[in-house]
């Protein structure tokens, strides 16, 4: 295998976002390439909605936590949710932090059937 294939296939957001970020980044690329790779990234990106909410008996929403994927970033309202727009198809690491509760980090896969998400903060002892 070459260096290039190995490099796409470690890439964070896949192949398809190697792909758009190396044609898009080389003025020497091909533009309607480039174009067709673009709109391929449109086509495997979803707009992530979690919840937060706290591991009691009766959990209940938790405004204000910060929850991070693929370096973008929300925060969750009253009712303990928040949406994270144009995720790429694939697997990623989510963190979500609050002041009183234990930071959340785990892995998730975004794809089009899997685009909403629950998460349980516990409380810091």
């Amino acid at each position: 295998m070459t260096d290039s294939y190995q490099e796409a296939h470690r890439y964070p957001g896949g192949i398809t976002k190697y792909l758009f970020d190396h044609l898009i980044s080389d003025e020497s690329g091909d533009s309607a390439l480039a174009a067709r790779v673009k709109h391929l990234e449109d086509l495997s990106t979803s707009n992530i909605s979690f919840t937060v909410k706290d591991s009691e008996a009766e959990p209940a929403a938790v405004q204000g936590a910060k929850v991070t994927i693929n370096g973008k970033s929300g925060t969750t309202g009253a009712a303990g949710g928040c949406t994270i727009n144009g995720i790429l198809w694939g697997t990623y690491t989510v963190t979500v932090t609050k002041t009183g509760f234990t930071d959340y980090s785990n892995e998730i896969t975004v794809d089009g059937s899997h685009t909403s998400f629950n998460i349980s903060l516990t409380a810091a002892s």
